[in-house]
């Protein structure tokens, strides 16, 4: 991303109290990286390369978060 990267992304749409499901892409599958994006509020890591799969799950997880049937990871403990 030309100004932010994703976890930053994710990061300020927490803190703006947005509970929209979030789903980083990233070309690095290392294990720090993706708990950086958990760590900063994403639901799911789908890394590259891309599977179909992957991508039909998150939808389908994003559209429960959109009924309401899930909340983001940062809020679930509370």
């Amino acid at each position: 991303m030309p100004l932010m990267s994703g976890v930053e992304v994710a990061r300020e749409v927490r803190e703006m109290g947005n509970p929209i499901f979030i789903a980083g892409c990233t070309g690095n599958a290392l294990r720090e990286d993706q708990d950086a994006y958990f760590a900063a509020g994403a639901d799911e890591i789908i890394p590259k390369p891309i599977h179909q799969k992957s991508v039909e799950e998150a939808i389908k997880e994003a559209r429960r978060r959109i009924r309401g049937e899930t909340v983001p990871r940062d809020v679930q403990g509370e």
